[in-house]
């Protein structure tokens, strides 16, 4: 056999393989805002390699709804978080770690932020060019926080 340059399991081979070329891809390129995309696409593979799974009750700390640009509502459902903005299904979210989310179907990530004491209290919406808003949580779960 071939001694492979990069050591994986034969099961994650291809990954690493992926991970290896779009690191080479983005080092190599020399326009700013293709270097950002592929830094995002990079950070994502890595993040969702390695996030641990979160059960229902570490989902719940992020229920609540947001206001921003929109109306935005995150419930768990199906052992994930999902997305709701006016009251329509927009996007599950997937764990990254570190209070990130990816959002499936696109590059879009939420980035919770936190208060002092530790409760979530808003997040980041980075959606690559068109800016990253923010939200601020105005109920957590069922209740109505105080403004």
């Amino acid at each position: 056999g071939i001694i492979p340059d990069i050591p994986a399991s034969m099961e994650e081979a291809l990954e690493v393989a992926h991970l290896e070329a779009l690191a080479t891809l983005r080092e190599g390129e020399s326009d700013p805002d293709r270097r950002r995309a592929l830094s995002m696409i990079l950070d994502r593979r890595q993040a969702l390699r390695e996030a641990p799974v979160l059960g229902v009750g570490a989902l719940a700390q992020y229920e609540g709804k947001y206001t921003g640009e929109v109306e935005v509502e995150i419930l768990v459902g199906e052992g994930q978080l999902i997305m709701k903005i006016q009251g329509r299904r927009f996007s599950s979210l997937t764990f990254l770690g570190d209070d990130r989310f990816a959002l499936e179907g696109s590059m879009g990530q939420l980035n919770f932020q936190r208060d002092d004491s530790g409760r979530v209290s808003g997040f980041e919406a980075r959606m690559g060019e068109s800016g990253s808003p923010t939200f601020r949580r105005v109920r957590e779960g069922g209740a109505d926080l105080p403004s």
